[in-house]
């Protein structure tokens, strides 16, 4: 094995020992609890892929041909489409979310100014 390959390998382990390490790190400081929020669903997902893509690497560097190989790789790339839907999913419904605040926030105004309310504060 040339030294670049060697060197590659360092790396990928190295990468798998850092991203494997926040995830487990992650789930041992949220107490398992990560899930319950979007923000934690897509850390976690986002990391694992990572983490997972690393392994793959490594394993691929290591070992050029092994049994599955093509399974395992198809499957995880599939998996990391379905992280990725879930990155749009959550970016679209953020904005969505924050449009539909923002438009209830401009017709309580609208509903108060109309109704003659005026608020305390106002009134210094």
């Amino acid at each position: 094995m040339s030294w670049d390959r060697w060197a590659i390998t360092v790396e990928y382990l190295l990468a798998v020992a850092l991203f494997v390490g926040f995830v487990v790190t992650y789930w041992v400081l949220t107490r398992g609890r990560w899930y319950r929020t979007t923000s934690g669903r897509f850390i976690m997902g986002f990391s694992a892929s990572l983490a997972w893509l690393m392994v793959l690497a490594a394993v691929n560097a290591i070992f050029p041909e092994y049994p599955l190989r093509a399974v395992i790789r198809v499957t995880s790339f599939g998996a990391l489409d379905l992280v990725g839907y879930f990155q749009l999913k959550l970016l679209l419904q953020a904005q969505r979310s924050r449009r539909r605040a923002k438009h209830a926030a401009v017709q309580m105004a609208r509903e108060r100014e109309r109704n003659g309310y005026t608020d305390p504060a106002d009134r210094r």
